[in-house]
């Protein structure tokens, strides 16, 4: 997916969409259990905090989680998908209080969801409700544009699953 023309040059990718996570043990469950892959882990020690990589291609060319890690980051970053990356900063899975604002409620707000387009939407949302996790928008219409659901990762965020147009 590359676009041509603006700012960013011809050759450009959409790489990827950053949330800042809780506990990545849960937030791998639930988006390994949406359909996404893991695909590679950063860890910076010196700033206490790791990066988690998703994609929804199913690509056989990750390297090892064992590879040193600036042979990951170069694998990674040539990528011609985008990719979701979950930013965990040590030590706030241990904190029974904390919380990250997600951005659709006061105070923070701004930030709204990421969207999926999937085949049944219905079937999806039974899915997501039978593995425990909130379906906070039922399946449905949504004005004139087609049929929405919102559901909620670990850490609140509002995930939009948009029914892909029957054809």
């Amino acid at each position: 997916m590359s676009f041509n023309g603006g700012f960013l040059g011809k050759n450009a990718v959409f790489a990827q969409t950053m949330l800042r996570i809780k506990d990545p043990s849960k937030s791998r469950q639930f988006y390994e259990a949406l359909g996404m892959n893991f695909l590679t882990r950063f860890d910076f020690p010196e700033l206490s905090f790791s990066l988690y990589f998703f994609a929804l291609e199913k690509d056989p060319t990750v390297p090892a989680e064992d590879a040193p890690q600036p042979e990951r980051a170069k694998w990674l970053f040539s990528r011609q998908y985008p990719t979701l990356e979950l930013t965990h900063n040590w030590g706030t899975e241990k904190d029974p209080n904390f919380k990250y604002a997600n951005g659709n409620t006061e105070p923070g707000k701004g930030y709204g969801h990421i969207g999926f387009l999937v085949d049944d939407l219905y079937a999806s949302c039974a899915a997501v409700e039978k593995a425990g996790y909130v379906v906070s928008r039922k399946p449905g219409p949504f004005q004139n544009v087609g049929e929405i659901a919102f559901v909620r990762d670990p850490d609140d965020y509002w995930i939009e699953l948009i029914q892909k147009p029957k054809s």
